[in-house]
């Protein structure tokens, strides 16, 4: 019986240990996600902070539509690394390697979304068929996976907010 005692408390103690590391792990893995993302958005005075409020957003959106913890927690990083692909020579199988399955199919859903292109050229496309495209590629994006669409509105939200703080274009 003693021997049981003893055995179950060395048991709770390693438990306590391996959770302990996992969240330092977890808190070390985020840091390294957000100095990715700041030194993305230190590319112009314009885009500073943007992929931190892109995840916040994202999560709020998440927590209001009631998603697990997990989901919670990939659609987050996911939303700090949404401009990775596109703006780094980081591909997707590294983003798979070092942040997972779950995060890299995220981002490279919201890249994909963006560079599926307009059936016709600027000048034959109405602002109709422009918004019937944005849609269509809305509907693509959410046939694979919502959380792409969590992230890219959230992205659209924080690029509105922000308007007034882009140059004038000639």
């Amino acid at each position: 019986v003693m021997f049981c005692a003893i055995s179950v408390r060395r048991i709770a103690k390693a438990e306590d240990s391996e959770e302990k590391s996992m969240n330092k792990l977890t808190q070390m893995n985020l840091s390294i996600i957000r100095s990715l993302a700041s030194t993305i958005d230190a590319k112009d005075r314009y885009t500073s902070g943007h992929s931190q409020r892109v995840a916040e957003y994202s999560l709020k959106i998440a927590q209001r539509m009631g998603k697990s913890e997990e989901d919670q927690r990939a659609i987050y990083h996911a939303g700090l690394l949404h401009d990775v692909l596109e703006d780094t020579n980081t591909t997707i199988e590294t983003l798979e390697a070092d942040f997972g399955n779950d995060v890299a199919l995220l981002v490279d859903g919201v890249t994909k979304l963006d560079k599926l292109q307009f059936t016709g050229s600027d000048q034959q496309v109405d602002r109709l068929e422009m918004q019937a495209e944005n849609l269509r590629k809305m509907f693509l994006a959410m046939a694979k996976d919502i959380r792409v669409i969590q992230i890219k509105l959230a992205d659209r939200l924080h690029n509105m907010r922000t308007l007034q703080y882009q140059p004038e274009e000639a």
